[in-house]
């Protein structure tokens, strides 16, 4: 059977025993549902009859350090998505800091005009050699250092029984890095930091 809950309601988190418990975009439940304590734990203790249940959490995070993902993220395995560079082989995470357009353009300036360079070797990169790029990704462990940045372990993942994973929005084969630059450019050129954090959180 496929049974299907909200995360404002404790009886449907509690109503029936589960192997697999599939959560959808958890940065916008609430974090305590009527009283009874997180979605997460509530969703989890459904799966307590099966010897080895699997909990699936996903979800675009929303504000750093108060994002339910995040904690999720920093408490697992800590997988970021990396590509390798097609002009020098090396893999970096993709960060919108790489993606520049014009001082001062507009958002279809920034469309017509972004370029996005390698952070290793600074070679700028096609859209043609973006998609190679995702076909050749890999996940690398990182942790969150004192400045809340985070940075490679070097450490091989082993076995974990809690695996973390983030994707970047540049890994999505439906999203250009034009249409990539022209989102960020609106949110920036908006001022408003609600919509430049929404552009950021989902893009």
């Amino acid at each position: 059977p496929l049974r299907f809950g909200w995360a404002g309601s404790a009886t449907t988190l509690a109503a029936h025993p589960c192997g697999l418990v599939l959560i959808d975009e958890l940065d916008r439940m609430g974090r305590d549902v009527a009283g009874e304590g997180d979605p997460v734990t509530l969703a989890k203790a459904r799966t307590k009859n099966y010897p080895q249940p699997l909990v699936f959490t996903t979800s675009s995070p929303t504000i750093e350090d108060a994002s339910p993902i995040q904690a999720l993220f920093d408490q697992g395995s800590g997988e970021m998505f990396e590509w390798p560079c097609p002009h020098c082989g090396e893999f970096h995470r993709p960060l919108a800091q790489y993606l520049t357009w014009p001082d001062g353009a507009t958002a279809d300036v920034a469309e017509a005009e972004s370029l996005y360079a390698c952070p290793n070797c600074g070679a700028v990169i096609s859209e043609a050699e973006r998609l190679g790029m995702i076909n050749d990704h890999r996940f690398t462990a990182y942790i969150r250092t004192a400045d809340g940045d985070y940075e490679p372990t070097g450490d091989e993942v082993k076995d974990y029984r809690h695996r973390s994973f983030w994707v970047s929005g540049f890994a999505s084969p439906w999203v250009s890095f034009a249409q990539m630059a022209r989102e960020l450019c609106e949110g920036y050129r908006s001022r408003e930091p609600e919509v430049i954090q929404a552009k950021l959180n989902t893009y």
